[in-house]
């Protein structure tokens, strides 16, 4: 709701404008780094459910690549076209099964997954949220899952421009495991 306001507010700021609409940020995982670090039973929580849904990721690598070529860009394929829209998804759709995996490999060892069932999210966000951001959080969550009005909208979509960013999930997860995620990537490279 917040994205739509700004957008509505910035669109006729300038000559030229330019709207880029990201992704679910790859990092928001961050959240989870304590839990799959746990030694004796590493876990997963997910509130994308199911967990073979797919849902457009991006890096916060990406954002600053594209980001930084919009502004040094002099392309004229926006010309007379402001707003210029875009969204910016990662190299592809990412699911919790995805991200369970990479965890997983990152780290060398089983991740179990653990599902956040839908009358659970007041609950789960609850635990971490002030009070008065649960509702919202649960209300945008459903939102975008299978059924939810944004996943509705985007399953109708014909004439949106994706660009897509070339950072995976992995890449991501390991610089979230710091040490560990280095670790990984030297073994890696051997």
């Amino acid at each position: 709701m917040t994205n739509h306001i700004s957008e509505v507010i910035l669109r006729d700021a300038a000559a030229e404008v330019t709207i880029m609409r990201c992704a679910y940020f790859m990092e928001n995982w961050a959240t989870a780094v304590q839990e799959v670090r746990h030694k004796d039973h590493p876990f997963l929580e997910t509130v994308i459910t199911p967990v073979e849904f797919e849902v457009p990721m991006v890096a916060v690598k990406d954002i600053g690549y594209h980001s930084a070529k919009c502004i040094l860009s002099t392309e004229t394929d926006r010309a007379g076209s402001s707003p210029y829209v875009f969204e910016l998804h990662g190299p592809r759709e990412y699911s919790s099964v995805d991200v369970q995996r990479a965890f997983a490999k990152v780290l060398g060892r089983e991740v179990e997954l653990r599902p956040v069932a839908k009358e659970d999210l007041t609950e789960y966000f609850g635990r971490f949220l002030p009070e008065t951001a649960v509702g919202p959080f649960v209300e945008m969550t459903l939102s975008f899952l299978p059924g939810g009005v944004m996943h509705k909208q985007y399953e109708q979509r014909h004439d949106v421009r994706v660009v897509r960013g070339e950072v995976e999930l992995e890449e991501v997860v390991a610089g979230l495991l710091g040490e560990e995620g280095r670790k990984y990537f030297d073994d890696v490279r051997l």
